[in-house]
């Protein structure tokens, strides 16, 4: 689900300074434990560059050499002494959508720092219930983990981004309240695409599996978190085992819901982007981007160039040439799934646009 300390083999070498976690700069904030109520830090070798790892909690992972805890009232005390990034940006998306490719193109940029999935947020994010009492507890980590995230920026980099994992959508409205004058980004793709583009990842549609209807509740809360208890979908119309297309169809809704419902608090200034106009109309997209973002145009064509690489090369989800025998597209069958369960939803989605109506961006 997200990193967390059982992903290590430890033992207890004793106490440092928590100072320490202000000043070393191969100590990073990791994961949380909620019930131990800690923070949790790794260090890693000093040459290890975070933000050139497609996915900061992978990096983490592979190459950490330690393990720090701190007591999340303390977490919040240390945060406070560390300047807040002057700019931030924080990318929400549904995944498999070019979010990943977005902080590429960021971190080509000399002006900003740009990490791709730090595990924090994503283990609040499903760890958060509905009407969760612990709002002003996830509130509080929120702002002290993204000091954190960002702490010693370099002097000429001071916009810092964070591109999100999928799941902390569920964290869409406090992170909209706690970060209100950030530059939000939306990345949102097809729900047809989207869903061949996960089929291809998890190759599901080899193994013919199909989800019976007592675990739908346990299957989305894992996978989508407290969303599956806000989306419309009458679940009680479902077919009473799912396919895996059928499956990422209901993600996808649930995603779409989360966002809609937040809608009336995105800011006049958000900027919201399809997957398909990125990839088609990269120079006019990034150069929108870039200027929300408050950051220079003159490093423009090196930032572009990011968009020609495979942004998460070398790991499991990199991606499938289109002319691959081994990429598969979507048969009529699945289309006529993806489509029926569409129909079950109130607002009659067409599954093309992630919503009806986005706000116009203010340049």
């Amino acid at each position: 689900m997200a990193a967390n300390r059982n992903d290590f083999s430890l033992r207890n070498e004793g106490e440092i300074d928590s100072a320490v976690l202000l000043s070393d700069p191969t100590i990073s904030l990791y994961s949380l434990d909620v019930d131990a109520g800690e923070a949790l830090f790794v260090s890693t070798p000093p040459d290890l560059d975070l933000q050139a790892a497609p996915f900061y909690y992978q990096v983490q992972f592979a190459c950490a050499e330690s393990l720090y805890t701190v007591d999340l009232d303390e977490f919040v005390e240390l945060a406070e002494q560390i300047p807040a990034p002057r700019a931030l940006v924080p990318v929400h998306n549904i995944g498999r959508c070019g979010s990943t490719l977005l902080s590429r193109v960021f971190a080509r940029h000399p002006a900003a720092v740009s990490y791709s999935e730090p595990d924090f947020f994503t283990m609040i994010a499903f760890q958060r219930t509905v009407n969760d009492p612990r709002d002003p507890l996830w509130s509080s980590l929120l702002r002290a983990g993204m000091r954190f995230t960002f702490r010693g920026l370099p002097s000429n980099a001071n916009t810092g981004v964070v591109k999100f994992r999928s799941g902390c959508l569920n964290l869409l409205d406090l992170f909209l309240a706690e970060f209100p004058s950030a530059a939000h980004l939306f990345l949102f793709r097809d729900c047809f695409s989207w869903v061949e583009s996960l089929v291809n990842l998890t190759g599901c549609h080899q193994d013919q599996s199909v989800l019976p209807r007592d675990k739908f509740g346990d299957y989305f809360r894992y996978f989508n978190g407290r969303g599956f208890d806000q989306c419309l979908l009458p679940y009680d119309r479902l077919p009473d085992r799912l396919t895996c297309v059928e499956r990422l169809t209901v993600s996808w809704l649930i995603y779409r819901d989360i966002v809609d419902a937040n809608r009336a608090s995105l800011p006049d200034d958000a900027l919201v982007f399809a997957y398909d106009d990125l990839i088609a109309d990269s120079r006019s997209c990034v150069e929108r981007i870039l200027r929300r973002a408050g950051l220079p145009l003159d490093d423009l064509p090196n930032c572009l160039d990011a968009m020609h690489r495979d942004s998460q090369e070398g790991t499991a989800f990199a991606r499938i040439a289109p002319d691959s025998p081994t990429r598969y597209r979507l048969r009529r069958e699945d289309r006529e799934q993806i489509d029926a369960i569409l129909a079950l939803h109130p607002g009659k989605p067409d599954g093309l646009r992630f919503l009806p109506v986005f706000p116009e961006p203010v340049e």
